[in-house]
C-alpha cells in the first residue's frame, strides 16, 4: 500500500470542505469532541462529544467518585472514551499532571533538553497519600487504591495476579464509546444508565423469555450517550431502535434485579 507524505496529506486536506468552527461552549448541545470508534464493526466512526457530555468527564465520570485528589496511571489516555474520562477526571481532582520527579529522573538519565519544551509544570495533589483512579467504597490492598480494566473479562487468575502485582483491586469496567460508561463489575450503574433490556437475537438462540436468566442484545438509554456519528445519519440511524435504545451490540444475561 503506497504511503502519502505529510506534505502529500496537507495538500489534500485544504481541497477538502471547511469544517464547523470550534463552538464558544455557550451551548450544551454544540459540538465540542469526536472519538472515533475502533472499527470493529466497520469503518471508524466519529462519535460526537457535544459540550454537555465532555463536561461530565471532568465532573462525574464514573458516578458516586466524588471529589477527592487523584494519581492515576493511565495508557494512551486520549484514543479511547475511558482513557479521555480517567485523565480529565484526575485533573479536575486536582491530580498531577507531570511531576517533578519524573523530570528529574529523565534529566539524570538523558540530561536536559534543550528550549522550552523542557519546562514542565508541578501540580501536586492535596493529599498525596490518596491513590484513587476510580470509584470503590473499599478495597481489600488499602482504601481508595485500585485498577481497572476494560474490553473483555480476564479469568479469576489473571484477575488475581494483577491485584497482587498493583496491591490493588482489579474493577471490571464495560462500556463504549457512544453510552460511555454502563456497568462496573457486572452491575449496571444507574446512573448515568436510565434503561436498559434484553433484545431478542434469534440467530444465537438468545431471547428476553430465557429461564431463569433472561438473555439477548443489551440496548440502554444513558444520560452519557451520544447523539450520532459525525456526517454519518445512516450509521446514527442504524444504532439507535425505534424507542431511543442505543445498540451496544453485546449480548447479556441478566442474573438479578437492577
Amino acid at each position: 500500500m503506497p504511503l502519502d507524505t505529510p506534505a502529500s496529506v496537507i495538500d489534500r486536506g485544504r481541497t477538502l470542505p471547511s469544517l464547523p468552527q470550534v463552538p464558544d461552549g455557550s451551548s450544551a448541545d454544540a459540538l465540542s469532541a469526536l472519538i472515533y470508534t475502533s472499527g470493529s464493526t466497520g469503518l471508524p466512526k466519529g462519535a460526537m462529544y457535544t459540550e454537555r457530555l465532555v463536561r461530565q468527564f471532568w465532573v462525574d465520570f464514573v458516578p458516586g467518585q466524588g471529589i477527592r485528589p487523584s494519581i492515576a496511571l493511565n495508557y494512551l489516555p486520549l484514543s479511547h472514551m475511558m482513557g479521555r474520562g480517567m485523565l480529565f477526571g484526575t485533573l479536575a481532582k486536582r491530580g498531577p499532571r507531570l511531576l517533578r520527579g519524573v523530570q528529574r529522573s529523565v534529566d539524570a538519565l538523558r540530561g536536559p533538553l534543550p528550549g522550552p519544551a523542557h519546562r514542565v509544570s508541578s501540580w501536586f495533589p492535596a493529599s498525596p497519600t490518596c491513590s484513587s483512579s476510580t470509584t470503590a467504597p473499599s478495597c481489600p490492598a488499602g482504601p481508595g487504591r485500585v485498577a481497572v480494566h476494560a474490553s473483555a473479562p480476564p479469568s479469576a487468575a489473571t484477575t488475581a495476579f494483577v491485584e497482587d502485582c498493583l496491591h490493588a483491586r482489579l474493577l471490571d469496567g464495560y462500556g463504549s464509546t457512544e453510552g460511555g460508561i454502563v456497568a462496573l463489575d457486572g452491575r449496571v450503574l444507574r446512573l448515568p444508565v436510565t434503561d436498559h433490556k434484553p433484545a431478542d437475537v434469534p440467530e444465537l438462540g438468545h431471547f428476553g423469555t430465557d429461564s431463569p436468566h433472561p438473555r439477548g442484545e443489551l440496548p440502554i438509554k444513558s444520560d452519557r450517550l451520544v447523539p450520532g456519528y459525525f456526517r454519518r445519519p445512516d450509521a446514527t440511524t442504524g444504532v439507535f431502535d425505534e424507542d431511543g435504545f442505543y445498540r451496544t451490540g453485546d449480548i447479556m444475561a441478566r442474573f438479578g434485579p437492577d
